[in-house]
């Protein structure tokens, strides 16, 4: 239908002005050019508003199929689950076996070298603790309450708690029978076998950052935190929802720029000691570049900032 279309407008506008400027043709008068050309002009901006209203369904139906199959090939690791385990409810299963941990690429001297690391496998929270799980805490065990959670930006039931410091964090873990997971099961959960730079891939293109995650401004739909469940395209390869955005999140380790040089291959836990522990995972103020899944940063345990907050994890019996 397009090329027919297209050969009309050549025929109504291309050969009318031929007609007329044509030497071998009896030349018309300045003011019936003039007619002819506005006349014709209207035609080709009539015939190319309908190719566009009937061909945009189309390219648009194309366009989210584009999205959704790379999605799938990217994230749909199909993880099996050996017998006899049972994964707890609201967590998710990370097998036994080898990642590469680090960024060779980053500018981030922090992030190198990268490095194959086995990790014994493990369970983390399918989302990030939110307010809602953290009340029922609060209740409990008469823990102090966090820093914004008064803070209408921040206190929704559903978005994650923020405003706690690691110690927080490592108390609510206690009180759920869980832990902070460790560095490196952190970042294999996140990024997975492949290597992926963030939890869905290695796509970066702004298409992507308004339906995968939360990041810096508000074409995400969201000012500040989203809620735990939200970005369904943007799980890791094991199924764990916001390991990119949202919130930083605590993780059970001591912070050494220079760890990754001299960690051991299997399991490791971090230095033995420091000064600052890590978080992971990048917020709703950062930009893309700074939510990768190599992503490392530091603070003191005792620091509550509106873009901390936590996930678990829980060792295998």
């Amino acid at each position: 239908m397009g090329y027919v279309v297209l050969y009309y407008i050549k025929a109504c506008f291309f050969e009318e002005v031929f007609f007329v400027c044509s030497p071998e043709r009896k030349l018309h008068s300045v003011a019936e050019t003039l007619r002819l050309m506005k006349y014709n002009s209207t035609i080709f901006l009539f015939l190319f508003i309908t190719i566009f209203l009937f061909s945009y369904p189309l390219i648009a139906e194309e366009f989210t199929e584009d999205i959704t199959i790379y999605n799938e090939a990217e994230t749909s690791e199909v993880i099996q689950v050996p017998e006899g385990i049972e994964i707890p409810d609201g967590m998710v299963y990370v097998p036994d076996g080898y990642f590469v941990m680090g960024n060779d690429d980053s500018l981030a001297e922090e992030e190198k070298p990268a490095h194959q690391v086995y990790v014994k496998g493990f369970f983390i929270d399918k989302y990030e603790v939110s307010n809602r799980d953290y009340e029922i805490f609060l209740q409990e065990t008469g823990h102090p309450i966090p820093k914004y959670w008064y803070d209408e930006r921040f206190n929704e039931p559903d978005h994650p708690v923020v405003g706690v410091s690691w110690e927080d964090a490592a108390a609510y873990a206690k009180w759920a029978h869980k832990r902070l997971p460790t560095e490196a099961e952190w970042e294999k959960a996140a990024r997975g076998t492949e290597g992926f730079i963030w939890p869905w891939g290695n796509d970066r293109e702004n298409i992507y950052q308004t339906i995968y995650l939360n990041i810096h401004g508000t074409a995400d739909d969201f000012e500040y935190t989203s809620p735990v469940d939200s970005f369904f395209l943007g799980r890791s390869p094991y199924k764990a929802f916001n390991m990119a955005g949202n919130v930083w999140e605590w993780c059970e380790d001591w912070f050494g720029p220079n760890y990754y040089k001299k960690s051991p291959e299997i399991n490791p836990l971090g230095p033995k000691s420091g000064t600052y522990k890590v978080l992971r995972g990048g917020s709703w103020v950062n930009k893309i570049y700074n939510v990768s899944t190599t992503k490392r940063i530091r603070n003191y345990p005792d620091v509550k900032l509106n873009i901390y907050g936590f996930r678990c994890a829980k060792s295998i019996p």
